[in-house]
């Protein structure tokens, strides 16, 4: 019985990273939004093509600003809220090491599946090349975090600095807080150990 419940797990997680948004350019699509219609049409021209369909079958709309965002309740916005918390799952050491048990996978397995790491590494090359500031606030935040014992970072500041590399931060989901104020050590993802190659790769790019 044991082995069945690891086993259904296991395929949970692979589906999970087979339609995750670093694999599949829909979920992609949705997991970003809200974005203007300007740079979706520029960005996914081939889903664009099929805008009406897509708005009518997701529940998509326009805001009154012009930003495509997801319908509440409507099944893009499950899929959106879905990656998200998945995400901020795996961000959380003792919440990603249960769930781990509890399929059987060890952390060198689980890399080859994992969603998050993923869609970690397919944002942080699309924003070395479209949003290098936002980069490098994700690295300076690293620092912060590994030169002290704080559990949380002070976000006031960071947010009067690093305004818009910040928000390209939470919009790509590289960071996942709770609070206006402060980003805690759990929303994090980049500190966990199993990740720190991928921010290794990317401080030795030129």
């Amino acid at each position: 019985m044991e082995q069945d419940v690891q086993k259904h797990v296991r395929q949970m997680l692979e589906g999970l990273s087979y339609i995750g948004p670093a694999s599949n350019l829909l979920t992609q699509f949705i997991f970003l939004l809200p974005r203007r219609a300007k740079e979706l049409y520029k960005q996914y021209p081939e889903l664009m093509e099929r805008e009406e369909e897509l708005m009518k079958l997701f529940g998509l709309e326009f805001d009154s600003e012009g930003h495509l965002k997801t319908k509440y309740y409507e099944i893009a916005d499950h899929i959106r809220c879905l990656y998200y918390n998945l995400f901020r799952l795996l961000s959380s050491p003792s919440s990603r090491k249960k769930l781990l048990e509890l399929s059987g996978i060890n952390e060198e397995d689980f890399k080859k599946m994992d969603p998050l790491r993923k869609w970690l590494e397919s944002a942080m090359e699309y924003l070395a090349n479209a949003k290098p500031d936002a980069l490098k606030l994700l690295c300076k935040l690293h620092e912060m975090f590994a030169t002290s014992n704080s559990e949380s970072v002070y976000l006031d500041d960071i947010k009067k600095s690093f305004g818009e590399a910040w928000d390209a931060l939470v919009k790509f989901g590289l960071v996942y807080p709770s609070s206006s104020s402060w980003l805690y050590r759990n929303e994090f993802p980049l500190l966990l150990d199993c990740y720190s190659d991928l921010l290794e790769k990317f401080k030795q790019k030129p």
